[in-house]
């Protein structure tokens, strides 16, 4: 019971912090007028599936693991599908965000041209159905039901031969492979930041970066390293990690490392994004949207 109450309040604080960081950034998001952009139009989608995943810990894993409500647990394979397509979102949504920098340094000519407003909308809209459909079928239609597990205190995927394999080819294989991308392609695209910024303040250069601007840089680079790397920290932790303790509540913690760090991605935004702090900070005095200047590249 003492191992069950500490993975409880675990999650209460996780989960919790998660909803209100991502929350935040919703609003933050809503308030700058950059983040109107295709850019923002990501992060908001992301930031919207980051929160419902936390919600769904916050209000049913939570009360589960304290023994409440338990009847509702023979049911819990719905609230599965709710979070694993919040997850395989979000996911994808990493990914796209990622590609969208990639394009911003490397392709500053076309940028505009392929990530207008209208067909983000059109990819984000896509991703929520493509996520929607793949974890209806995977883990509703097909049987391999993701579901509470009173026995280890967390969400599970039905354990057998077929599911396992059903696992490791919709899940562990895809989601481990974008997870190395999302990775590289950010590192990549930092790299690229740096010398932009080392370029436009050589004192030859006729353009020179403001001090904001390369500070807003350095938030980029930070922020782009740490969120890639939450992403992979959690699928690893999830498949790799996890079956290597016995500890309940450590096997509890790894199992769950794939949600909780979509929780963190809050903090690790707000972390990286000055403006963004500056924004809920200065909420109470502000009556309009914050304009704040774009950066060399805008985002």
């Amino acid at each position: 019971m003492d191992g069950q109450l500490a993975v409880a309040i675990i999650t209460l604080m996780i989960s919790l912090l998660g909803v209100v960081t991502n929350i935040l950034v919703l609003y933050a998001a809503r308030k700058l007028v950059s983040m109107n952009s295709s850019f923002g139009i990501i992060t908001k989608n992301q930031a919207t599936s980051n929160t419902i995943l936390c919600f769904v810990f916050l209000l049913c894993a939570f009360p589960w693991q304290l023994g409440l409500f338990h009847w509702l647990i023979p049911y819990s394979h719905y609230i599965g599908v709710i979070a694993t397509t919040m997850y395989h979102a979000s996911i994808m949504f990493h990914f796209f965000l990622a590609f969208n920098r990639f394009c911003a340094f490397f392709f500053p000519l076309y940028y505009r041209k392929i990530f207008t407003n209208l067909l983000t909308h059109i990819a984000t809209t896509t991703i929520w159905f493509l996520a929607f459909i793949k974890c209806l079928t995977f883990y509703e239609i097909i049987g391999c039901y993701f579901q509470y597990y009173d026995s280890f205190w967390t969400f599970s995927s039905l354990s057998s031969d077929f599911c396992d394999d059903v696992n490791w080819y919709t899940d562990f294989i895809p989601n481990n492979s974008l997870g190395v991308m999302i990775v590289t392609v950010n590192l990549v695209s930092a790299y690229r930041a740096g010398r932009n910024s080392r370029s436009l303040s050589s004192p030859g250069n006729q353009i020179q970066m403001t001090k904001q601007q390369r500070q807003r840089e350095i938030y980029f680079i930070k922020q782009t390293f740490f969120q890639g790397t939450s992403v992979f920290a959690g699928l690893a932790a999830y498949y790799v990690m996890a079956p290597l303790f016995v500890n309940d509540v450590v096997l509890c913690v790894l199992s769950t490392f794939w949600a909780f760090m979509q929780a963190l991605e809050g903090i690790i935004i707000f972390a990286s994004n000055r403006e963004m702090r500056l924004v809920i900070w200065k909420s109470g005095n502000k009556e309009r949207p914050i304009v704040v200047p774009s950066i060399s590249i805008n985002l």
